[in-house]
C-alpha cells in the first residue's frame, strides 16, 4: 500500500478529510515548532515525498491550514506520534512486504475518537472560514457517537453546519442527534458543567442564586443547589448544575461582576441546549 492510499484508507475508516490525514500520518506535515503543537494551523515545509502526495490529493494551501488547525482541536502531539508509529509493522521489513500496519493504527485512532461523517478538505474550510474557533464543536457534533465539548461555541457550530453545508448532506443528520444528546446530558439530573473561571469574589453569585456560600471539603464551595465553586489559580472555577433550573438572565452578570470573562457564549449555549436544540 503506498502513501497516498494509505492517507485515502485511514481517511475511510476514521471520517477525517484527507488533508487532515496526510498531516496526521506525516511527521513531516505536521508544524514549525513539531513536536510542541500543530501551531495555530501552521504547516512545516513538506518533505519532497508528502509535497507530492499533497499534489496528487489536490490539496491547497488554506486546506492544509484548516487540517492543522483541526487536528489542534481534536488530538494531541502525543497522539499523533503513537498513530505514526504504530502504522510501522513489527517487523519493519513488513513494512515493504505488506505495507503499514493500518488497522493497528486505525484501531488505536477510533478507541480514543469517534468516526467523524466525512467532509471534503473544501466542506472543512468553508465551516471553518472566521470560525475557527468553534472547530472543537463543530468535531464533536460531527462525531458518530457522543461526546461533550466544552460550552461556549455549541450554538455556533449547530448553525454553521445547518447554514454552509448542502442540504441533505450526512452530517446534518449526525449533527441532529448530537445535539439530542448534549440536550440529555445537560438536563441530566447529575450533570454538572464548569462555565467559568477567574472568579474572586462570590458576593454577586449569592445574590444571584438567593443563597450564602458553604463550605465543602477541598476548599470548595457551594451556593445553592445549582454552584459549586472549587480552587483554581488565584480564584474560583465555577460548575453549574442545568437540571436545577438557575436563572441564567441573572447568572451572567454576576459571573462577569465575580470576575469571570467570556460567560455570554456559555450561556448563549446553555440556553440553546435547554431549548428545543435547533440552531
Amino acid at each position: 500500500m503506498d502513501r497516498e492510499a494509505t492517507v485515502r484508507a485511514f481517511a475511510e475508516a476514521t471520517g477525517l478529510s484527507p488533508a487532515q490525514c496526510l498531516i496526521l500520518l506525516s511527521t513531516s506535515a505536521r508544524t514549525l515548532s513539531w513536536p510542541d503543537g500543530w501551531a495555530r494551523g501552521r504547516v512545516a515545509a513538506f518533505r519532497e515525498g508528502d509535497a507530492a502526495r499533497a499534489r496528487e490529493l489536490g490539496l491547497t494551501e488554506i486546506e492544509l491550514r484548516v487540517a492543522a488547525l483541526s487536528l489542534e482541536a481534536l488530538t494531541t502531539t502525543d497522539e499523533a506520534v503513537e498513530v505514526a508509529e504504530l502504522l510501522m509493522p513489527d517487523d519493519p521489513a513488513d513494512l515493504w512486504r505488506t505495507g503499514p500496519d493500518l488497522d493497528r493504527a486505525v484501531a488505536y485512532w477510533t478507541e480514543r475518537h469517534p468516526r467523524l461523517t466525512p467532509l471534503t478538505s473544501e466542506q472543512w474550510v468553508t465551516l471553518a472560514s472566521s470560525a475557527e474557533d468553534a472547530l472543537e464543536a463543530l468535531i464533536a457534533l460531527l462525531g458518530e457517537r457522543p461526546s461533550v465539548p466544552p460550552l461556549g461555541h455549541i450554538a455556533r457550530a449547530a448553525r454553521l453546519l445547518a447554514d454552509r453545508l448542502p442540504k441533505g448532506h450526512p452530517a446534518h443528520t449526525t449533527a441532529a442527534a448530537r445535539l439530542r444528546d448534549l440536550r440529555e446530558h445537560v438536563t441530566g439530573p447529575d450533570t454538572t458543567l464548569p462555565v467559568a473561571t477567574g472568579v474572586t469574589s462570590v458576593a454577586a453569585l449569592e445574590r444571584a442564586a438567593g443563597a450564602t456560600a458553604a463550605h465543602l471539603p477541598e476548599s470548595r464551595l457551594a451556593i445553592g443547589e445549582a454552584l459549586t465553586l472549587e480552587p483554581a489559580g488565584d480564584g474560583y472555577r465555577v460548575h453549574l448544575r442545568p437540571s436545577r433550573r438557575p436563572d441564567l438572565d441573572a447568572l451572567a452578570p454576576a459571573l462577569r461582576r465575580g470576575g469571570a470573562t467570556g460567560v455570554a457564549l456559555v450561556m448563549e449555549d446553555l440556553r440553546f441546549l435547554r431549548s428545543s436544540g435547533r440552531p
